[in-house]
């Protein structure tokens, strides 16, 4: 097992892996949905990166969507970790801890001093491993959609 960014070669696994974790909140995502996540990762906008973990063979199996973010209260930056999934086929294996791990490299390697994520309430499962590595932040958090205009 090993963290590492994903390649620009690999769009077929991270594509696997974005889908079947969107797949878990919706029906997937469309190609042109896909095409422009993958830009930006490729491109390095919204400083928005792709780490994954790999099996034996280096094919990635688990991934973690972070970016950079600037912490004022703390004067300090932080990571934001998006998105994480591990392939369902190779769950229970330590990956998911080995990917936080790896994020938190990421991080420390970046100058971030904190990793900060949300989950919900009623994913246990990752909440059990949540609570191995971190402190649950007594935060609510809210969501206001605007339109967007051309």
């Amino acid at each position: 097992m090993s963290v590492r960014p994903i390649r620009a070669d690999e769009f077929t696994d991270w594509h696997r892996l974005f889908s079947a974790y969107a797949g878990l909140f919706r029906d997937g995502v469309s190609e042109d949905h896909a095409a422009l996540v993958w830009g930006w990762i490729t491109r390095g906008e919204h400083q928005l990166h792709a780490l994954v973990v790999t099996d034996d063979s280096d094919r990635p199996v688990g991934l973690a969507h972070v970016r950079w973010i600037a912490r004022p209260l703390a004067g300090e930056m932080g990571l934001y970790l998006e998105d994480l999934v591990v392939d369902p086929a190779v769950r229970a294996q330590g990956l998911g801890r080995e990917l936080l791990d790896g994020v938190a490299e990421f991080a420390r390697a970046g100058g971030a001093s904190t990793v900060r994520w949300i989950t919900a309430p009623d994913n246990t499962r990752a909440r059990a491993l949540y609570a191995q590595v971190a402190e649950e932040a007594p935060y609510i958090i809210y969501d206001r959609f605007v339109e967007v205009g051309n």
